[in-house]
């Protein structure tokens, strides 16, 4: 070990290798039956004096071999990940780095792989080690006694640690951190409760693929920052077990040869602006009714405990801090106001490029097949911008834009082509402006604008079948008593709820009109009307035209058929004005026309009759 020149680090060679040694971590310290047990595999640690120009770097590399982490409730044995390798390198300047030529640190991490088994069973436990081992007080009384007889009290003294002085800022901008991560691939299976159900069957609901994953993100001392993030795909499995899903992959990319990654994101923060860009290309997703009414549920049961969790850690907080330091939840002191820092700027760019929506038959049919609706949502753009200098004061706005969107619907998987479209691909944009008043933030004024400049929907009845089948063969899962009961008595409570409003608005608009009477009849001056938040909604539709054609006429070409119903509007606009206490509503046609043509009944007199 050698110390180097002044304002400068120590400088130490190392040479370390631990094999496999456990760290566990008990729910609380007389818990011996539920803890996470951590296999840290075998580490080596090495370091290297390098010189890089005029400066002396440590560079130093971490190697963890087949890492382990498992959960312990009773008798229930689980494992989080197994048999994980981690390479962490990291570089840091042992001399005076003066200049800021190298990073102040740099790390780099390389997984290999990496998958993880994630049970409902075992969010419990890992909530409760956290809020359990918070409520545990530092030190005993015992210990403190024997500590200010050593003379060591400060150890655990109850009084806080003033803060330290703050260092001024410079002017000077340098990379304090630099961060590499490269994981190869990342798995994540999620299960109901403890994977397995009493039959011994299992309770795995998806499974989720991560490949070649990328990061990298640069902090400079001025804690402004860049991240940028790519992935190369993304895959989500179906994992149930007596499903009759057919389609086990639910979302998976198509990507073309030439697409390096399916997901690209930059973060750039300063302390003016925050800028967020995404990419998403070619996903397809598989809208499976049933599987998604399971995985919400999961969702919603993990939210749950995951609200309750960080509950218990917040009150574990506070009687920790009032058991050191002596603080009644009466006697909190306030923090002093803060002066208000300056509105950050906000830019969101979304850009997701041929996003495929397939709704299959959702009943299993013995062949495993049925139509299915195809949604080809095109190209989406979401733009979003607030605080620009070029706009108004407080004003914000999202710009949303579709371009060639369609449906088309098909007797199997997408692979036959062409698609037969039902919708022809269309455009649509949407444009959303908010503008708060500096004295009043809670009453904004919103104004949306959409625009449609031409829809054609041509179906035959054949596919129209199709669509029905599709659509009638997406039911919710079957309810037992009791949530069907819990149900009918939320709807009560909910018209109940609904009921009290609308007394309540009566009440008060009865009250008004008497003292609206009262100054009218006594010639007073009536008020001006209370600044309220505001809506304006308007849309433009061009042009909509609706065919549904007989494909059965084998007279006629393939994919052609005779029309039997066609309909057309023309300009359609529609305006909503709204306000907190009214709404109004316009709505205006150029024209509107159904014609019926199908093939003339013996009993039809002319051609006049055919136009509803």
């Amino acid at each position: 070990m050698e110390t180097a020149k002044e304002n400068s680090s120590t400088k130490m060679k190392l040479d370390i290798q631990v094999s496999n040694p456990m760290l566990v971590v008990p729910r609380n310290s007389f818990d011996k039956d539920n803890y996470l047990q951590l296999d840290l595999g075998k580490i080596i640690l090495k370091n290297e004096i390098r010189q890089y120009e005029n400066e002396e770097i440590d560079d130093m590399t971490i190697n963890v071999i087949k890492m382990n982490v498992e959960t312990f409730q009773g008798d229930f044995k689980s494992t989080f990940f197994l048999h994980t390798d981690i390479d962490v390198s990291l570089k840091r300047p042992i001399s005076e780095n003066s200049n800021h030529i190298v990073p102040d640190i740099e790390v780099g991490v390389v997984i290999p792989k990496i998958f993880f088994d994630f049970r409902e069973h075992t969010l419990g436990l890992l909530f409760g080690i956290l809020s359990e081992n918070l409520q545990e007080s530092v030190a005993s009384p015992d210990i403190v006694e024997l500590a200010a007889s050593t003379g060591k009290s400060s150890l655990f003294s109850k009084k806080p640690v003033a803060p330290s002085v703050p260092v001024l800022p410079s002017s000077e901008v340098w990379k304090a951190l630099v961060l590499k991560a490269k994981l190869g691939r990342v798995g994540l299976m999620v299960s109901r409760g403890t994977g397995m159900s009493e039959a011994r069957e299992s309770t795995c609901l998806a499974n989720f693929n991560l490949l070649s994953l990328a990061t990298d993100l640069t902090l400079m001392n001025n804690n402004s920052m860049d991240l940028d993030f790519s992935l190369k795909e993304i895959v989500m499995e179906d994992l149930r077990v007596n499903t009759k899903n057919q389609y086990k992959k639910i979302l998976l990319p198509y990507l073309k040869e030439d697409q390096d990654n399916q997901l690209v994101m930059s973060y750039k923060s300063t302390k003016d602006m925050m800028q967020i860009t995404l990419n998403f290309v070619s996903p397809r997703f598989y809208a499976i009714p049933e599987w998604i009414y399971e995985l919400i549920d999961f969702g919603t049961s993990v939210s749950k405990q995951s609200t309750k969790g960080f509950e218990q850690i917040e009150a574990a907080s506070k009687l920790k801090l009032e058991r050191e330091h002596g603080v009644e939840k009466s006697q909190e002191v306030p923090s002093a106001v803060q002066p208000q820092a300056p509105k950050q700027r906000i830019k969101l760019n979304l850009d997701v490029t041929a996003p495929l929506i397939l709704v299959p038959y959702a009943l299993p049919t013995p062949d495993n097949t049925g139509p299915i609706i195809i949604l080809d949502l095109g190209h989406l753009t979401i733009t979003h911008d607030s605080g620009s200098p070029d706009l108004a004061p407080n004003y914000t706005f999202f710009y949303i834009q579709l371009d060639k969107i369609g449906a088309y619907v098909q007797n199997s998987d997408i692979s036959p082509l062409p698609l037969e479209a039902i919708i022809k691909p269309f455009s649509l944009g949407i444009d959303i402006g908010t503008k708060a008043m500096p004295d009043r933030p809670d009453l904004p004024a919103t104004t949306v604008k959409a625009k449609l400049d031409k829809l054609n929907v041509i179906v035959t009845t054949e596919k129209l079948k199709d669509i029905l089948r599709v659509v009638t063969s997406i039911q919710p899962p079957p309810k037992t008593k009791d949530e069907a009961d819990s149900d009918h008595s939320k709807r009560l409570q909910k018209i109940q709820r609904r009921g009290a409003r609308f007394s309540e608005s009566v009440g008060s608009m009865t009250v008004q009109a008497a003292a609206d009477w009262t100054r009218i009849s006594k010639q007073e001056d009536i008020p001006s009307v209370q600044r309220e938040a505001t809506l304006d909604l308007s849309f433009v539709l061009g042009k909509v035209a609706v065919m549904v054609r007989d494909k059965l006429d084998p007279k006629l070409p393939e994919g052609q058929g005779r029309t039997l119903v066609k309909a057309r509007i023309n300009k359609l606009n529609a305006n909503v004005a709204a306000t907190t206490w009214q709404t109004s509503a316009t709505l205006s046609l150029d024209s509107l026309y159904v014609e019926d043509r199908s093939p003339l009944s013996p009993d039809a007199e002319d051609e006049e009759g055919r136009y509803l």
